[in-house]
């Protein structure tokens, strides 16, 4: 088990902005901020936000309640700030959500950096995704340096999440000290309907799918310090990789299907299947079936075999991952709880 060992690389009363901190990301970088001792943080919210992932450390944050969108609330949001972390973003392979994915991720990260240059911010830590990347031929790792280039079925997320981080670098030539972390799959306790976390309903359900893809995944507490430790000027205008292991989806659905003591899936989604499924879902979840929302997007996604080199930051900080069978099995854990207790989350410790 790995026990949290991080050092600041910035005073405590360090005047502190977070966007998504009410999310899944953004939680536990508040959490731990908070655990540091810092005391001067605020952070961002909407009006319908949640602070269920927060539990009793919401409170110590003082809250701005607007959108990323509004320029007005952006620009007072950003006011006598020194370090900004962005972890708010818009995560969806629905087609149907292409406007919106766009507006969030690309017109809510402008008008933030924008917003950061003029109030004089002094370090912009982003919160990108491995979807921002590019790719490289089969078997070979995908690295900081890998050159982006679209290719045939991106989906609208990754498109967003890359426009996204051209927005940042953007602000970086205009003067503003950036530095962009891309997570792959994170994993951890948050609402048990959205994210990764589903992934343990939709287990407990007895999922009898799985894709055929590989991808890295990482704990979200681990992402979390990253975020943290990149607020280091040392660190301007780079990227790093967050991603502790590369798995196959079969293995990790087998891996919590073990923690939950049900069936792992056993039937693989070919080709044929990622064109035929996603209606036959939908027409299910229509008659009131409890079935993943699995779009076509999402599954060609799933389907790649594609392995990340994570050791850049490891060589530069020599920064330590959790083991993510451990990060499942204390999910699976809290997963179960919240089932006994009827709760629609669970959070990890963060020590």
């Amino acid at each position: 088990m790995k026990f949290m060992n991080l050092s600041l690389p910035f005073d405590k009363d360090t005047r502190i902005a977070v966007t998504g901190g009410t999310g899944f990301i953004g939680s536990y970088l508040l959490r731990i901020l908070l655990s540091q001792g810092c005391t001067n943080i605020k952070a961002i919210k909407r009006k319908s936000s949640s602070f269920d992932l927060l539990g009793d450390d919401a409170h110590k944050v003082h809250w701005v309640e607007g959108d990323l969108l509004d320029t007005e609330v952006v620009w007072d949001f950003t006011t006598d700030v020194d370090i900004l972390f962005h972890c708010a973003a818009t995560v969806s392979f629905n087609p149907s959500k292409k406007e919106q994915l766009y507006r969030v991720n690309v017109g809510g990260t402008a008008e933030l950096c924008n917003a950061a240059l003029e109030n004089g911010v002094k370090k912009l830590v982003h919160c990108s995704s491995i979807s921002a990347l590019g790719k490289e031929l089969k078997g070979k790792p995908i690295t900081e340096k890998t050159e982006w280039k679209e290719f045939p079925g991106i989906s609208d997320y990754a498109l967003s999440k890359h426009h996204s981080e051209l927005e940042v670098w953007r602000a970086s030539a205009e003067g503003l000290n950036v530095t962009i972390v891309n997570p792959s799959l994170v994993m951890g306790g948050g609402f048990w309907n959205s994210g990764t976390a589903a992934l343990f309903t939709q287990i407990n359900r007895k999922l009898p799918f799985y894709p055929s893809g590989i991808i890295g995944f990482v704990d979200v507490r681990d992402v979390a310090e990253m975020l943290i430790l990149c607020a280091d000027h040392q660190f301007n205008e780079k990227r790093f990789i967050s991603s502790a292991s590369n798995f196959s989806y079969r293995e990790m659905l087998k891996l919590i299907a073990s923690h939950l003591e049900k069936p792992a899936p056993f039937h693989r989604i070919n080709k044929l299947m990622i064109t035929t499924l996603p209606p036959i879902l939908k027409f299910l979840r229509s008659l009131g079936a409890k079935v993943p929302p699995l779009s076509k997007p999402m599954l060609i996604a799933s389907a790649q075999e594609t392995l990340y080199d994570a050791s850049a930051f490891i060589k530069a900080t020599g920064f330590s991952y959790r083991p993510i069978e451990e990060t499942v099995r204390d999910t699976a854990i809290q997963f179960q709880k919240s089932q006994e207790s009827n709760t629609r989350f669970g959070i990890l410790p963060i020590n």
